[in-house]
């Protein structure tokens, strides 16, 4: 029973990153700014940090995690680093400069992967969360290939620029 549960939820998680990659990459055939996600990435962020402090209880529930003990606990904690994430996504937003948003992107590409491996070791090896955490999963899949992309995106583009200014 706990295989063909794994496999309905890899299943699941499998079909909502394909529909989480259509919406981040695809915008009427081409992509969306980074702009966009960052602000999409935020907006997110604020609702699920705040929802994680205020409401930690209900957010456990949800998530199928311990109510009892230190859940509610790391709860709050965890909703304090999204908040924090968050408030860092809405700020980049505004910046011109290409490799500072770059660094930004990174750092927020290397959290969005360590989230998605935590979440994903909780969920196979441990039996910790539901359905509604692999759809979580996808999402925070989702922004890490899309803000790793958007990285050697513009790894390349400097790489032009420099051969440009070498010439």
């Amino acid at each position: 029973p706990v295989l063909n549960t794994c496999r309905q939820r890899l299943c699941i998680f499998l079909h909502l990153n394909v529909y989480f990659s259509e919406l981040i990459f695809a915008s009427r055939g081409e992509q969306m700014k980074v702009r966009s996600i960052l602000l999409i990435n935020s907006v997110l962020g604020f609702v699920f940090g705040i929802g994680f402090i205020v409401l930690p209880d209900f957010i456990c529930k949800l998530l199928n995690f311990a109510v009892v003990g230190d859940g509610p606990l790391a709860m709050r904690f965890g909703g304090i680093m999204i908040f924090g994430v968050s408030v860092i996504a809405f700020g980049a937003r505004s910046m011109e400069d290409i490799k500072s948003l770059k660094k930004v992107t990174v750092y927020l590409a290397v959290i969005y992967s360590m989230m998605f491996i935590y979440h994903v070791i909780l969920q196979l090896f441990f039996q910790v969360g539901n359905t509604m955490l692999w759809a979580v999963d996808a999402l925070h899949f989702a922004f890490a290939v899309y803000y790793w992309v958007f990285t050697a995106r513009v790894q390349e583009l400097d790489y032009s620029v420099a051969q440009l200014q070498d010439a």
